[in-house]
């Protein structure tokens, strides 16, 4: 059965469980390729337990969460595949030229990039002399 046939059959069967939910005495519900099912009342339980395989069936279509095809967060993440460069290589040279525009031109790209270098490489060396007076043969005096 498909993810798709799968969801349908679960959209169905939480519908029909709503339905005996706010009264109704008896919902019909379509059951794989089989046929249909009848749920009265008394069988809110078998209900629950058909929607609970569904919801098994359509949650592993994949080892992994993140890897879901059929996940409704999921289904319309498709990324390119290839190597990070692959995506750049061809527009690098515009890229290179835009961004050091902005960073000649615009006062909050040039922060960004002093705040990126004072963060990385800091704000320059300072001398911290500790020599070694016993080494020297000198007193702290």
């Amino acid at each position: 059965m498909t993810i798709e046939l799968l969801r349908e059959r679960l959209f169905e069967a939480e519908n029909a469980l709503h339905r005996l939910m706010i009264g109704e005495l008896e919902v019909t519900v379509s059951v794989g390729g089989y046929g249909t099912t009848t749920y009265a009342q008394s069988d809110i339980n078998k209900l629950n337990a058909y929607i609970a395989k569904l919801k098994t069936e359509i949650a592993a279509d994949t080892a992994h969460r993140g890897a879901s095809l059929s996940a409704r967060e999921l289904s319309s993440w498709r990324p390119m595949a290839g190597s990070p460069d692959a995506g750049l290589l061809d527009e690098l040279n515009s890229l290179v030229s835009r961004s050091r525009d902005l960073a000649r031109n615009h006062g909050v790209a040039a922060g960004a990039i002093q705040t990126l270098l004072d963060n990385v490489v800091g704000t320059g060396l300072r001398l911290s002399a500790l020599p070694d007076d016993k080494a020297l043969g000198k007193d702290k005096d």
